[in-house]
Formats: C-alpha cells, structure tokens, sequence
C-alpha cells in the first residue's frame, strides 16, 4: 500500500509540473464562471433533544458551513444533529469557514477556546487538494490538527470525511478534473490510512449514490439531498459507536 500510494503521489507531482499553464488557467477561469454560493444562515451552535447528553463538532471547510443550501437547518449539521436529537440531548457547535484548507482549519481551531466533544465530525481536504500540496505534507498535517483536537477538546471519536468524487462534477473540465480526481483518491486512500492507526479515527467515504439532484445550484457544492444522506450515515457511525 505504502508503494503504491508513493507512486501515486510521484505520478500526480509530475502531472502537476508537465501541466500546470493549462491546470492554472482553468482553475481560474473556474473560479471567475462557477456561481458563488454563500455559507447557510442560521446558528452555529445550540441545543436540541433530550437524553443522554452527546457533545458535539462539526469542522472544516464550506461542506461544514453548508455551502450548496440556504438554512443551517438543512446543512450537514442541521440534518446531523436533527437526528441524533431523537435519542440524544445533544449541545453542538459547528467551526468551519469556506475555503479554508487544513492549515487555516488548524490555526482557526488554535484559537478557540478548550472545551468537551465527545465526537467531532471532519470535512476538510478539498482545498488542500487545489492548492497543489502534496500527500505527505497533508498527512503531517492531519496529524497536527488530530493532536490539537485531542488535547484542545478532549475528544475520543474523530470521523474525518472523505474528499468528494470530484470525477462526477461535470462543471470541472479536464484536464484538471481528471487529475482532481487522481490525487482526491490518493488523498482518500492516505486519509483511510491514516484513520487506521488507531481507534479514535474513522474514515468515512463520501462516494455516495449520485446524480444531478445531489449537487447544488453551482455544480460543485453539496445539496440538500447530499447533505441529508451523509448526515444520515455519520449518524449511524456516532450511534454504533456508543
């Protein structure tokens, strides 16, 4: 595993060099044609249900922030803790920003303050992606931001979200689409990797079911179709984990 995943990352390094004129103009021309979704209005933290008392994060990049939908209530998160409220009091909060990679995740979470989460649900990668970092500096920073989680939040259950299928998002154009989506699999196939070395991580994939209905208005942003089904399935992992 390890060796295929360098020659991987070996493979999309020298991709990224032969191509860049052509991947750097369409990534700009993407930026200036693809509608600009704002993050969802509503709170971002708060408490709902009854029960046992379950804290709960969600952080990262707009996925996290509920870029693709209106209404927090109809995010990741609103769906989210709409169903772990049905058996659990549930206090959250959600940390997360549009565009942020994971060393602005890392610096924005630095300076929160300290406080309890039994579970926190992660959503970043996408960006590091575009910004053309490597595999390895990406994992080292992971690991940097699981140690700040752990030690800022006393947490015991992280669920880091895989990158999207960026294969499936017609509005990308290739070439830059089909190496988005070489490189978001090696980051996937490092990310599962990475969550295996013990118990506290699980990695869930975000290859879902797909079709036009699960993307929003912009092409590339989850709706609120996406955001219901993989709320649904990070549910289930915080239950069986209970």
């Amino acid at each position: 595993m390890n060796s295929t995943m360098r020659i991987y990352s070996l493979f999309c390094e020298i991709i990224q060099f032969f191509f860049f004129p052509v991947l750097k103009w369409q990534g700009n021309q993407m930026r200036k044609d693809v509608l600009k979704l704002p993050e969802a209005i509503g709170p971002r933290s708060g408490r709902l249900g009854a029960g046992q008392k379950l804290n709960i994060l969600i952080i990262g990049d707009s996925s996290a922030c509920g870029v693709g939908v209106k209404s927090m209530n109809k995010s990741l998160a609103g769906y989210l803790i709409k169903e772990l409220s049905e058996n659990y009091d549930c206090n959250w909060k959600i940390i997360a920003k549009s565009g942020f990679t994971t060393s602005d995740l890392f610096s924005f979470i630095k300076e929160q303050k300290d406080s309890l989460f039994d579970s926190i649900v992660i959503s970043i990668g996408m960006n590091d992606i575009t910004s053309g970092i490597s595999r390895e500096r990406w994992l080292k920073k992971l690991e940097k931001l699981q140690i700040l989680l752990q030690k800022k939040f006393s947490t015991k259950q992280l669920i880091f979200c895989g990158v999207p299928p960026v294969e499936k998002f017609k509005i990308i154009p290739n070439p830059l689409k089909q190496i988005l989506a070489l490189k978001a699999h090696l980051f996937n196939m490092s990310l599962s990797k990475f969550c295996n070395k013990d118990r506290e991580k699980t990695y869930l994939s975000i290859n879902l079911p797909f079709g036009e209905e699960m993307l929003a208005a912009d092409g590339f942003h989850p709706s609120e179709d996406f955001y219901k089904l993989w709320a649904r399935i990070i549910h289930d992992v915080i239950i069986n984990d209970k």
